[in-house]
């Protein structure tokens, strides 16, 4: 392998590196601010739900439950469940049962305030609400299923302009290889031209 070569594939794997560390902190670092703008989304709906039963007195069980039924900025597969102090279900829109909520999980927001964890394909967050008189566990749950599915999309742009980027770099090094190496060939037939003459 001649030295051209040889500082082709340095140059090469030098920037190849310094392109997948960026592309990787470019993943984390969306994949951080998906997650928590979809638990604050979360967050606010379930709280707005929350509001609305426990602090509005003309807005019953069966009318906020219609009313999360039709609402069309309803995150996929959204579930809000309330729990009053006594751990009894004040209103759910998990007909299903989809979620499970054991005393030990109500217990534990109680005494966090805030609680986020995964559940199946729910990601799930359960927060203390305090109402007027008393304090409420809001559980609420739906799938992120466009923010995976734009971390999906971003893997595939990354990979494409990484592709892309070394192969621009090769070329490139190849070139840049050559250049810097012209005054030390000339100076080798320089030699050469002199041990010949001599």
């Amino acid at each position: 392998m001649n030295i051209r070569t040889k500082l082709t594939f340095r140059f090469i794997f030098i920037t190849a590196f310094i392109f997948l560390l960026a592309s990787v902190l470019i993943y984390v670092l969306s994949a951080e601010y998906r997650e928590e703008d979809f638990y604050t989304r979360l967050h606010n709906k379930a709280n707005n739900t929350a509001k609305l039963l426990i602090e509005v007195d003309e807005v019953d069980v069966e009318l906020l439950r219609r009313i999360e039924r039709d609402n069309p900025v309803s995150l996929p597969e959204e579930k809000i469940i309330v729990y009053n102090y006594l751990a009894t279900i004040v209103f759910s829109t998990d007909e299903e049962n989809s979620l499970k909520v054991d005393p030990k999980l109500l217990e534990r927001i109680r005494l966090e305030d805030e609680v986020r964890f995964t559940q199946g394909e729910f990601e799930v967050l359960g927060f203390l609400f305090k109402g007027q008189y008393d304090r409420f566990v809001v559980v609420a749950a739906a799938s992120d299923i466009y923010g995976f599915r734009r971390l999906k999309n971003l893997i595939f742009i990354l990979f494409i302009v990484f592709v892309i980027s070394i192969v621009i770099v090769s070329v490139s090094g190849w070139f840049y290889a050559g250049k810097a190496l012209k005054p030390i060939a000339k100076v080798i037939r320089r030699v050469d031209e002199i041990s010949i003459a001599s």
